[in-house]
């Protein structure tokens, strides 16, 4: 397998284009997950999704970080869905390593060390408005969705 830091999804990766809520539940608490650009490596840093590469991101005047934004539950993607237009050009990448920090928008930054897995974004979107819909529909409070 290739290393996590040089891997690039859509050249490197199966991603998994078939799967229930269920199967995405496997992975929390072992892992972290991110939307990740299908054609861009995935390094052991973070500069916004908006960037190819670091000095492309401080040239625009962005932070670095030392990690790889993410979140402990696949439900907590729906707050940042709408940064990523349909889901067509990513992936949802669930990944262990050591936490370093909050982000700027107070999601966690983890140091990547392994990857677990890749599905398709537009489809992890999909489920994710699914289950919202479904939380409205009974009355179920969201803040019990997001954990």
């Amino acid at each position: 397998m290739v290393e996590l830091k040089d891997m690039v999804l859509e050249r490197d990766v199966k991603i998994v284009e078939r799967f229930t809520a269920e199967e995405l539940d496997a992975y929390v608490g072992k892992g972290y997950f991110r939307f990740q650009c299908l054609d861009w490596a995935v390094r052991d840093y973070s500069c916004g999704m908006i960037y190819s590469d670091a000095e492309e991101a401080v040239e625009d005047g962005s932070t670095v970080l030392r990690g790889k934004s993410c979140v402990r539950n696949w439900r907590q993607l729906y707050n940042f869905m709408d940064s990523f237009g349909d889901g067509k050009y990513f992936a949802v990448l669930v990944f262990s390593g050591q936490w370093v920090e909050n982000g700027h928008d107070g999601e966690d930054v983890v140091s990547p060390d392994k990857f677990l897995a890749a599905f398709n974004a537009a489809k992890v979107m999909a489920l994710l408005e699914d289950e919202v819909q479904k939380y409205k529909e009974n009355g179920w409070p969201l803040e019990d969705f997001w954990v």
